[in-house]
């Protein structure tokens, strides 16, 4: 959820103590296969030492592994929820699922929330 993202969140004292046990590094040969391939792999260790491990081979929503139609309705309404309610996303939805039949686009922007207007 995009919530996940609010600043309160992530100045959240146990968010920021996760934080610090957390190592990011680039594998050469994960990184060979991008673009092809967006290929990532996590490991875990929890604290009675077990170790864990996966290889995403590709994101959720990349070309190789796409979002279906409802996937990305959810997750376009919930991350428009800094500019609007549920009901407005889903209105601009609406709108942009019908894109190609419009003969002028302006139409698109005067139909936006207020705060989302450029």
């Amino acid at each position: 959820a995009s919530r996940a993202y609010y600043i309160e969140c992530l100045q959240n004292a146990a968010t920021r103590e996760l934080m610090k046990r957390i190592s990011v590094k680039a594998i050469p040969e994960l990184t060979a296969m991008f673009p092809a391939s967006a290929s990532s792999r996590i490991r875990i260790r929890n604290r009675a030492g077990q170790k864990y491990a996966h290889l995403q081979r590709n994101p959720k929503g990349n070309a190789n592994l796409p979002l279906t139609d409802r996937e990305l309705e959810s997750k376009f309404v919930d991350l428009f929820t800094p500019w609007g309610d549920e009901h407005e996303a889903r209105q601009l939805l609406a709108r942009l699922w019908s894109i190609q039949d419009i003969n002028d686009v302006s139409c698109m922007i005067d139909g936006l929330p207020v705060s989302v207007k450029p």
